[in-house]
């Protein structure tokens, strides 16, 4: 398949396809908060069957890493290690045996779904209902309904463009991480690296 729209150079980061039909996650970038735009997704195989998209709009996004698998029977399930804390999961799947509903595991929901009664097919979107706590994290997508069909997952991490600070201003060096410097005329800053260990921001505090 293919994505375009919103003026913006789309890339796929994961595709499953280890058992008949799709599932991929594609991501742009925008320079800007945009409105009024459409994306669009186009089949490169002409097939009887069923395409849905779902797009999804972040603020403070990083890199988006993917993850992706299939199976030849059982409940759609993929782990992996988060890169970050407060990173967003989202799975994107596909089931061409049945046209039964998909039901979300633990701590997980269901936010897009087209399943259609007579064909085959069901096609739907999840998503993590918390992000993740630290860096290394244990992190299962999955699904306990139906168990029986094969499947295809793909899922992205969404990871925060800079590494999570405390979320009180000390304005000292008494608690927060990294810690606060005094500047002349009574202000305070301080340097935020990201996750490569760049510099990612400087954060200041002027008391005038």
């Amino acid at each position: 398949m293919s994505v375009t729209g919103a003026g913006l150079s789309w890339s796929r980061v994961a595709q499953a396809d280890g058992q008949r039909g799709d599932a991929e996650i594609w991501t742009a970038t925008a320079p800007d908060v945009l409105s009024g735009v459409s994306v669009t997704a186009a089949q490169q195989v002409t097939a009887v069957g069923k395409m849905t998209l779902q797009v999804l709009s972040f603020t403070g996004a990083g890199a988006v890493v993917g993850h992706t698998g299939s199976g030849a029977s059982g409940a759609p399930s993929l782990g992996f290690d988060a890169v970050a804390a407060d990173s967003l999961v989202f799975g994107a799947g596909f089931d061409w045996e049945t046209a039964a509903a998909t039901t979300a595991g633990t701590g997980q929901s269901i936010t897009h779904q087209i399943s259609i009664t007579g064909t085959n097919g069901n096609t739907w979107m999840q998503q993590l209902d918390t992000p993740t706590s630290t860096a290394g994290q244990e992190v299962t997508v999955d699904d306990s309904s139906p168990t029986g069909e094969a499947w295809n997952l793909a899922v992205v991490e969404v990871v925060p463009t800079q590494v999570s600070a405390a979320t009180t201003n000390h304005y000292d060096n008494s608690g927060d991480s990294p810690g606060w410097i005094s500047t002349p005329g009574g202000g305070w800053t301080r340097n935020v690296t990201g996750l490569d260990g760049a510099m990612d921001a400087i954060v200041t505090y002027d008391p005038t």
